[in-house]
């Protein structure tokens, strides 16, 4: 059994409890216009380019035998013809062209976390699943989390809640932490901003009991940093889950993943975007706090007003 896993952050105190390495599955059901992690939408390996470590040798273009690779005056140019072998990687000496993601066994990877696990034991962490959506990769994040509880770690689920509710369950049994996305309530505008609709994610985090739930939502300029939005969320937190929720987070906006469209050859539509006031994200916060949830705060960067 094996994953596709393209990064793994150690140290973060950002998602879950205590000092935590994040572990970014590869494939995202999810196409959010916003998303920071692109290279983690695709379910299959691929590779991204960076303009600023090419030297313009060409040893990629004669690597190919599928002539995939046109060097341009703006750079290496990778076309349809990718049969993504990775020939390009090996003989780049510049490491201008790389592999997005690299294989692990569940047992690889819990080798690799648990050289952490004095960190996890000091600071009440663990480690979380993120991506891409580990709930598309069920199988091997439950037999990942069935080894690290063995070994006495904290384990965390950060999910975007569309898949089935039997896969939900069958993680949630070696699962403390659920990190939920709750991005927008109203499936028409959910679709539009994100490629799916939200029924089954609405659905199911409604059935989780007896973990800790902390809500995410992605406060986004034109999209989701609005109130109507944020009071709908609120809502509905009230209405349905309020007394499994322990905290909600409102998750800033920024744009520090532009370089990572540009590794992809990709135009994102909200590079220009500026960040999250004060003024404003303090109204969303004063909209969220009538949910009833105990802890509500706003995580990230944010632009503060001057007078």
């Amino acid at each position: 059994m094996k994953a596709l896993i393209f990064d793994i952050y150690k140290g973060t105190t950002h998602d879950g409890p205590g000092t935590r390495d994040t572990v970014f599955f590869k494939g995202c059901p999810l196409e959010c216009k916003w998303c920071h992690n692109p290279e983690g939408i695709d379910f299959s390996n691929s590779i991204w380019y960076d303009k600023k470590l090419c030297i313009g040798c060409g040893e990629c273009i004669k690597a190919c035998k599928n002539g995939a690779i046109n060097l341009t005056s703006d750079g290496v140019f990778v076309n349809s013809l990718c049969r993504r072998c990775f020939e390009c990687v090996e003989y780049c000496p510049a490491k201008a062209i790389t592999k997005i993601a690299e294989e692990f066994t569940p047992e690889a990877l819990a080798k690799e976390i648990l050289k952490d696990k004095e960190y996890f034991d000091i600071s009440g962490g663990g480690v979380t699943v993120s991506g891409g959506e580990a709930t598309h990769h069920a199988e091997f994040t439950k037999e990942f989390f069935r080894i690290m509880k063995t070994e006495g770690v904290s384990t965390a689920l950060d999910t975007s809640g569309f898949c089935s509710q039997v896969v939900v369950n069958e993680i949630l049994e070696y699962t403390d932490v659920v990190l939920y996305d709750l991005k927008v309530i109203d499936s028409a505008l959910h679709k539009k901003w994100t490629g799916v609709d939200n029924g089954i994610i609405l659905e199911n985090v409604k059935n989780i009991k007896g973990k800790r739930l902390w809500i995410r939502t992605p406060i986004i300029p034109t999209f989701t940093a609005d109130e109507n939005v944020i009071r709908d969320i609120s809502d509905f937190i009230k209405e349905n889950i309020a007394n499994e929720v322990e905290r909600w987070e409102l998750c800033a906006f920024n744009n520090s993943c532009i370089s990572k469209y540009e590794k992809l050859n990709k135009t994102w539509e909200l590079k220009d975007t500026p960040l999250i006031t004060s003024d404003i994200a303090d109204k969303l916060l004063d909209i969220a706090k009538e949910s009833g949830v105990k802890e509500v705060l706003c995580t990230g960067i944010i632009k503060q007003q001057t007078v």
